[in-house]
């Protein structure tokens, strides 16, 4: 059980890492419009 809750655990861990990634790219790529417009 504690094994299943681990590996749980992890999905989620790598699932918000994934979406932080993806936020911090996009909210760079935004950043770098507004400076060059």
């Amino acid at each position: 059980m504690s094994v299943h809750l681990y590996h749980l655990g992890l999905r989620f861990l790598w699932l918000n890492l994934d979406s932080l990634l993806f936020y911090f790219s996009n909210s760079r790529i935004y950043i770098v419009k507004i400076i060059v417009s």
